[in-house]
């Protein structure tokens, strides 16, 4: 639009000059001064077009950081939860037998039954749906932990593997019917020598003398075994083997 009213200006520079109508200098001015302000005018316009341009290319840029920063975020805050769930995992397995670590003869000692389900299965079963739920939670920290954290996989693997060995060995002694007999024995023993009858926990608990000399039947080398296995998972979850090793991935204030 501008360079048409230019080539108009110009084009009527040129007829004023051979026709000659005016005095030369008036109409070159008259003709100049509206060619220098459109030029002025064209100017301004395409140096606030450059800036218009510049600012929306800030501006988009700006908005790309900002996407990236808000995902890169969200993928800091899903992380940290995916690697929170692991690590409470490994506590719920934890917990499952950190009360039976020097009491494994003390579970395998009561078939009395609760609901139906007898105090073992109780455990047994617990024991089970932890090692269920590790097994989840190893396959979730190959997908999400760096190869090259060897250390927190190795851990994880180690602890894993016994976890599974003490299963094994759990089943072995209850569903065996092992754990049932040596409790029967342990009744058969100490029943008459405190005249109570066998199956009579309250009795027997109240009796403190009576109640320690059963438990100690109820020790043999399986449950001797199965106690050694829970004392070597126990002690890998320890806060130097296992806590420090989530501490970069858990810690708010950590990068």
């Amino acid at each position: 639009m501008i360079m048409e009213e230019l080539i108009q200006k110009i084009d009527e520079l040129i007829n004023a000059i051979n026709n000659n109508s005016v005095p030369l200098w008036l109409t070159i001015i008259g003709i100049l001064v509206p060619i220098a302000i459109s030029l002025l005018v064209w100017w301004q316009s395409h140096q606030q077009n450059k800036k218009n341009i510049a600012l929306q290319q800030q501006i988009t840029t700006s908005e790309e950081k900002l996407q990236k920063e808000i995902s890169s975020k969200e993928i800091k805050v899903q992380m940290h939860g995916d690697i929170l769930k692991i690590y409470d995992d490994f506590c719920l397995a934890q917990n499952t037998i950190g009360y039976a670590k020097d009491n494994v003869h003390t579970i395998f000692s009561n078939f009395n039954s609760n609901n139906g389900i007898s105090f073992p299965l109780q455990w047994i079963n617990n024991v089970t749906s932890a090692t269920n739920i590790l097994c989840q939670s190893i396959n979730r920290a190959k997908l999400l932990l760096p190869s090259e954290d060897e250390e927190l996989r190795t851990i994880l693997e180690s602890i894993w593997e016994k976890y599974k060995q003490l299963k094994t060995k759990v089943y072995e002694y209850f569903y065996s019917g092992a754990a049932f007999t040596h409790s029967n024995n342990a009744w058969l023993i100490i029943g008459p020598c405190f005249n109570i009858n066998a199956g009579d926990y309250n009795a027997l608990v109240s009796n403190p003398i009576a109640y320690d000399a059963f438990l100690k039947q109820c020790i043999n080398d399986t449950t001797k075994e199965i106690n050694e296995k829970i004392t070597e998972i126990l002690d890998l979850l320890t806060y130097d083997k296992f806590d420090v090793y989530f501490e970069k991935y858990l810690r708010m204030d950590a990068e």
